[in-house]
């Protein structure tokens, strides 16, 4: 052992010098208990505060949820305008059904055989307002001679229309927010694997400020939005990577299949604000 290590600091040697010396074990000292007591309610009430007020900065969901708690089965017929969609049988008019693959996979690769034919679904509803999707877990082909035709599209009219391009699950339910900026990188996943993609429109309050939407194509999907094509109805993800969740204007046309509003686009006629 070295002997000539000092024993000037040690805890004795500090209380005889009259020196203050804290021991972790022992009674926190008296002024340092008073300035926590005034130090620690003011800082918690602080946090509540900060908590509360971020709390009020949450964007609102408009009633958007994932029913990810229970199983429920559809069946109808399966048809692509681009995006999967399942047309319920026994309906008086044409109603349909968006589908998306569970997680961030498309569902085209697993589900395109299937086209015309009358299936049975099982998955989660995914809803917003009074309209909803289903993620599709489980698939089974119904056998029998019914005959069906699929709704086709009948153009309404052109227009021009502010908001963001979103993959269509994350927008209806399954993420808040489901736009956006802190949402890009979700949305491009989304996107790049497949999934619907939706135009929002004008969910944005510099858009409501520049509003140029005329509220053409009838009334949008009462979701809050429309399905999105290329100019002749072909899938468009691929090519819209550099545009999501970013404010847009777009000048398209406007379809109207079954239920669905749905806006033709012209990737060369892309405007981000």
């Amino acid at each position: 052992m070295n002997e000539n290590i000092s024993l000037e600091n040690t805890p004795e040697n500090t209380q005889k010098k009259g020196k203050k010396f804290y021991v972790g074990y022992g009674q926190v000292p008296m002024r340092d208990r008073r300035f926590l007591l005034k130090t620690i309610p003011p800082v918690m009430l602080g946090i509540a505060g900060a908590g509360a007020f971020l709390g009020t900065r949450v964007a609102d969901t408009q009633g958007g949820r994932w029913e990810s708690g229970k199983f429920v089965s559809l069946t109808g017929y399966l048809g692509f305008h681009p995006q999967p969609i399942l047309w319920l049988s026994g309906e008086k008019e044409p109603f349909g059904i968006v589908l998306a693959g569970m997680g961030k996979k498309g569902l085209d690769k697993r589900i395109r055989s299937y086209v015309g034919q009358k299936i049975t679904l099982t998955g989660y509803r995914i809803v917003r307002g009074n309209s909803y999707m289903l993620g599709v877990h489980k698939v089974l082909l119904v056998e029998d001679g019914e005959q069906f035709n699929l709704p086709q599209a009948v153009e309404q009219e052109e227009a021009r229309l502010m908001g963001e391009i979103l993959d269509a699950q994350c927008f209806m339910g399954i993420m808040s927010p489901g736009a956006g900026r802190t949402h890009r990188g979700c949305a491009t996943q989304c996107v790049r694997g497949g999934q619907p993609v939706f135009f929002a429109l004008g969910i944005r309050e510099r858009f409501k400020r520049q509003n140029e939407n005329a509220m053409y194509c009838a009334n949008q999907n009462q979701s809050g939005g429309y399905l999105l094509a290329g100019k002749t109805g072909d899938k468009i993800n691929e090519y819209i990577m550099d545009y999501i969740a970013r404010p847009v204007i777009l000048n398209v046309i406007c379809d109207k299949i079954g239920n669905f509003n749905r806006l033709r686009l012209d990737l060369q006629n892309i405007d981000i604000l």
